[in-house]
Formats: structure tokens, sequence, C-alpha cells
């Protein structure tokens, strides 16, 4: 957790859904994020490896949804400003769910990323 200015950026690295070192269960995922973020009232941003489940932002080549249930619960019960993720190199965009607006830019190692204005919760997408 750190502090930019006006706003406030918490972030969690590692995946619920994936093979490796960075294994993260769901409910240390949603008790990390709920000690971060418990005290903060606005301009959260929230940086998160997972993406929120059954969001167009995680599936996966397949068509599988692989975000994370505590994401979107953090989400849903928190109202983060913005939520950037990654993991899901698929499932590239914008959604809002309820009223934080949710990024997943892309694999910047495939040369993808994106700005974010935080006024307009606009993306402007840029290829390295």
């Amino acid at each position: 957790k750190e502090k930019f200015g006006e706003f406030t950026f918490i972030g969690l690295g590692g995946a619920t859904n994936c093979i490796g070192d960075t294994v993260l269960t769901e409910k240390e995922v949603y008790e990390k994020l709920k000690e971060l973020i418990k005290e903060e009232k606005e301009k959260v941003f929230l940086l998160t490896h997972s993406p929120p489940k059954n969001s167009s932002l995680d599936k996966n080549f397949y068509g599988k949804a692989i975000g994370s249930e505590s994401v979107r619960r953090i989400i849903e019960e928190f109202f983060p400003e913005i939520n950037v993720s990654g993991h899901c190199h698929e499932g590239l965009g914008e959604e809002t769910i309820n009223k934080t607006f949710c990024v997943n830019p892309g694999a910047v190692k495939e040369g993808k990323m994106c700005l974010i204005d935080s006024k307009t919760k606009k993306t402007e997408r840029i290829s390295l």
C-alpha cells in the first residue's frame, strides 16, 4: 500500500488459479486485501494479479473464467475507484463493476499496456 498524491495504491501479487510459487487461496487474497483497503475511503487504485471472477476480463484461451472471487468481493464491498489486473492474457479490456472501473491491459511481455485517465475512466492502448 502506497500513497501517491491524492491516490492510494493497493497491490497484491499472486493468483488463485495457477500453478507455481505464487498461488494464493481465495481466503488469503480476501483477508490480505481487506486488511489493506478497509480504512481507505476514496481514490483507491487496486492492483491485483488476478482479475475479478465472472467478468469480461477473466476468460482464458478456452473461455474458462480464471479470475478471483475474492478480488470481485473486495470490489463489491469497498468500491475502489480503479482495478488493474493481469493474469489472463486473453482478457484484455475494460469493464465497470458497481462503481469500480476495471482494466486488464494485457501482458507487457507481449508488448501490451495502456494509459488510464483516472478522471474520465478512458484508456489508451499502447503497443511496445
